[in-house]
């Protein structure tokens, strides 16, 4: 026999339903989804207010057990069937908040300017009014390497979308402890740097 699908309310009921426990964890809601499924989904995405340390998994287990029992007992109640989910943002989020830039200093990012142009590079620095990049030239040709320009000053406002760059932040990072590695070794054996 067929299910009917169930319904939930809207975000806005959900959001006034969770705030208190999110708040109640030292926390910050970055956003509540619901998505269609059966039973349907409430995907709550949370984070630390100063956005520059991660949530830890033990964290979002006990807001996850503080969140069902608020859905629970005000705007679920009854024999609504859900499945909650509650996480952190991932490090694929787009960067929309001087509190997100904050967090990735020191990461490669992409971003795109109110202009269309499309820059990578090391993000030095972040603060309210805008970030200081490290822009990276992309190389010629293969075997070729990349080109470290001069650092910049972007205002958000000129920033149209921003989001972490993980596979070159991964791999910058192997390679400084490949040059801290190699740098030891001449130091032990003797060699010159």
């Amino acid at each position: 026999m067929p299910t009917t699908p169930t319904t939930l309310p809207d975000v806005e009921a959900l959001i006034a339903a969770v705030t208190p426990a999110v708040e109640d964890a030292g926390l910050l809601l970055e956003a509540v989804e619901t998505v269609e499924a059966q039973p349907p989904i409430v995907r709550v995405i949370v984070d630390h207010e100063d956005g520059t340390v991660g949530v830890s998994l033990d964290k979002v287990a006990e807001l996850s057990e503080a969140i069902g029992a608020a859905l629970d007992a005000d705007v679920l109640s009854g024999d609504t069937p859900y499945d909650l989910e509650v996480s952190s943002p991932g490090a694929g989020r787009p960067l929309t908040l001087p509190r997100h830039w904050t967090r990735n200093v020191g990461r490669i990012v992409r971003l795109k300017d109110t202009e269309g142009a499309e820059l990578e590079g090391l993000l030095l620095a972040a603060d309210e009014e805008g970030i200081d990049l490290e822009p990276i030239r992309p190389p010629a040709k293969k075997g070729m390497k990349a080109k470290v320009l001069p650092a910049v000053r972007l205002a958000y406002g000129q920033i149209r979308k921003g989001k972490v760059d993980v596979e070159a932040t991964a791999a910058r990072i192997l390679a400084e402890r490949d040059d801290d590695e190699s740098q030891l070794n001449k130091e032990e054996t003797g060699e010159e740097a």
